[in-house]
């Protein structure tokens, strides 16, 4: 796949011959940590550790299998992403705090950070998924607060429709 300027000056994809390559990065399952401890309950905890969730979830949507996924765990050590290896990016969630990058000590939340805001210069696509969209809203200047009814967590369906 490669980029081409909209008309609305956003960035596009266009398909080509070739698999669209699509990066998975995780912040889930730092080794005993609550979230780890939720996870092993789910599942899907082994699909979410090998990043076949992504791919489970585009089958069910009915998408083409013309897209090869690459998957990296921040929370347990990997690097992020070059930026330029990849035509697009999904942002895993977390249950780790998002309101103030650093402040539990995550060694990965302040490179993370740098990282969606040099992603933002680029113009490629970037889905962020429950923590993910939050941690994306915060480097921008966004504000997260706290679910009233606490933490939730799970896979929901979406439809896809064409646009109004």
């Amino acid at each position: 796949a490669k980029q081409k300027k909209s008309w609305t000056g956003e960035p596009s994809l266009i398909m080509t011959d070739r698999p669209l390559s699509v990066c998975y990065v995780s912040m889930l399952c730092e080794k005993g940590s609550r979230e780890d401890v939720i996870t092993a309950k789910s599942p899907e905890l082994a699909d979410d550790k090998t990043g076949c969730w992504l791919s489970r979830r585009l089958e069910e949507c009915g998408l083409p299998e013309n897209y090869k996924i690459t998957y990296f765990n921040i929370a347990q050590g990997d690097s992020l992403p070059e930026l330029g290896n990849f035509d697009c990016f999904v942002l895993g969630g977390t249950f780790h705090d998002v309101k103030r990058p650093c402040d539990e000590g995550r060694p990965w939340q302040r490179p993370l950070e740098d990282w969606l805001l040099a992603h933002r210069r680029t113009g490629k696509p970037l889905l962020g998924i429950c923590g993910g969209h939050q941690a994306m809203a915060v480097a921008v200047g966004g504000e997260v607060t706290r679910r009233p009814g606490g933490i939730a967590a799970g896979s929901l369906p979406v439809k896809l429709k064409p646009a109004a």
